[in-house]
Order: C-alpha cells, then sequence, then structure tokens
C-alpha cells in the first residue's frame, strides 16, 4: 500500500510485465498489472498454447512490435473484454497511427480464438491493425481505431464481427485481399460502424456483400461507399 512500484508518480501500481518471443504454454495476462510487448511475441506451439487476456487489461506495444497467434505454430486467444475491456495501444509518449503492427491472427488458430471487447489503436505499420490469414474468429463490441493503414485486414479466411467499430483508420475500415474474407453467412457483418477512415468503409469481393446487414452503418468515410471486387456470386 502507498508504494509507487513503476516510478511513475502515481500508488498502488504494478511493476509492467515484459513480453518477447515464444509463448508455448497457456499462459494469461492479467488485469492487474500493466503489459509491455517489447518485440514479436508468438503464441505458437505443437501444443496449441491459449493466450488468455482478462477484462480490464492494458497492452502497450513498442515500436514494430506484434503480437502473431498462430504462426508458425499452433495457437491461440482469448480476449476477455466483457465490462471494463480490453486495451492495445502503442507504448510511444506521443502515439501515431502505424508505431506498431497490431495483432495478427493466422491459419493454426481453432474454434478457441475468441475476441470481445478489444480496443487495437496506433497499429497498423503493416497492412492492417488487425490482420487475419486463414483464420475465422468471431470478434464482438470491439473497436479498431487510428490504424496507420486498415483498420481490419484479410487474406482470407471467414470471420463475424458484430457491435465492432472500425475508424480513423488511414486506410479503408475493411480490405478484403482475397475472395474469401468474411463469413458468407447472410448478416454475418452486424451492428457494425465505419466511419472517418481515408479509404472506403470496406473493399470486398462480391460474393461476401451479402454478409453485411442492414444493421451497420457505412457512412463518413473519406470515400464514400463499398468497393465490390469482381467475382462469382
Amino acid at each position: 500500500d502507498g508504494l509507487d512500484n513503476n516510478c511513475d508518480g502515481d500508488v498502488d501500481e504494478a511493476c509492467p510485465v515484459e513480453h518477447c518471443g515464444y509463448i508455448s504454454a497457456d499462459e494469461t495476462w492479467s488485469a492487474s498489472e500493466p503489459h509491455v510487448i517489447t518485440c514479436t511475441v508468438y503464441v505458437s506451439d505443437s501444443t496449441g498454447p491459449l493466450l488468455t487476456i482478462e477484462d480490464g487489461a492494458e497492452v502497450t506495444f513498442g515500436a514494430g512490435a506484434v503480437l502473431y497467434v498462430g504462426y508458425p505454430g499452433y495457437g491461440d486467444i482469448e480476449v476477455q473484454g466483457t465490462s471494463s475491456g480490453v486495451l492495445f495501444t502503442s507504448a510511444q509518449s506521443s502515439p501515431a497511427p502505424g508505431d506498431y503492427y497490431g495483432l495478427y491472427l493466422y491459419s493454426y488458430t481453432s474454434g478457441a480464438t475468441d475476441i470481445e471487447g478489444l480496443t487495437i489503436e496506433y497499429a497498423g505499420q503493416g497492412a492492417g491493425a488487425l490482420y487475419m490469414y486463414l483464420a475465422d474468429p468471431e470478434v464482438r463490441d470491439s473497436t479498431i481505431r487510428y490504424s496507420g493503414a486498415a483498420g481490419f485486414y484479410s487474406y482470407y479466411g471467414e470471420p463475424t464481427f458484430t457491435g465492432t467499430e472500425f475508424s480513423d483508420n488511414d486506410g479503408s475500415g475493411i480490405e478484403c485481399y482475397t475472395s474469401t474474407c468474411l463469413d458468407e453467412t447472410a448478416d454475418s457483418f452486424a451492428d457494425n460502424t465505419i466511419t472517418g477512415n481515408g479509404g472506403f468503409a470496406a473493399s470486398l469481393y462480391a460474393n461476401h456483400v451479402g454478409a453485411l446487414a442492414a444493421s451497420s452503418s457505412f457512412a463518413g468515410n473519406d470515400n464514400e461507399g463499398i468497393t465490390v471486387r469482381g467475382g462469382t456470386v
């Protein structure tokens, strides 16, 4: 009680926990201590470790840092931001879009990957702040903002989004590089908001337009509308 554990002038704060390298066994990042990703972190092993991030946790990323899940081996992430939320942000004193890469989900994730109440801000040093390659998790009640590129970038995969905001990103809110991008189930992209982005609300192939529900909003971007790429419906 009364101690300034991390010497920042505030009392009763825990010392930051630094993360770098491989997470090869189940691990939980608690909300009771700040977390700092100092380099590339891989949630990856032949056993399929699960990284659990508790509600209220804050994770800061150093310059150029990235969190890979399901690459190069098996791995999953569960973000439990059900009440206070979970924050991924820049470790820079004056944060700016593109300070770090962001959260990258790859093909060796499984049904255990689940994201709720996650805010990703100031990422997007690569293609997007939230990047998926052959991954199809559920993303609920989350926010992707201030990316230096797209908010969400997909290279194959069929994720679903509900109650999520893509705002004030330098690129489009959603950028689909391939013909597989969203769950093709009707209304699998529901109750979402895409606004304030530097590109289009979304750029996706024709076979995914049916996933966009009328309950979502696509207005207020630099290029109004949705880019529909060619393809077979």
